[in-house]
């Protein structure tokens, strides 16, 4: 049997074309905010906890809240 031939499309990986670009810390850094947001909102959902109370919990304004946690790049 033959074997396939080198796929000529294949390139480097994405990480490496953000390693280039000089935006791997800074994609990295916006998926960790992400995956944070999302696991608050869900820890809000299963404990009915409002947005105000949750920045009570933490410390802070709802207002700091809504600037920090929910809007990620």
């Amino acid at each position: 049997m033959k074997a396939m031939p080198e796929n000529p499309n294949r390139g480097s990986s994405f990480e490496d074309f953000l390693k280039e670009e000089g935006i791997l810390d800074a994609s990295n850094a916006a998926a960790v905010k992400k995956v944070l947001a999302w696991q608050i909102e869900q820890a809000m959902r299963t404990q009915h906890i409002t947005k105000s109370a949750m920045a009570a919990r933490m410390h802070t304004s709802r207002s700091q809240l809504e600037t920090h946690t929910w809007y990620v790049y």
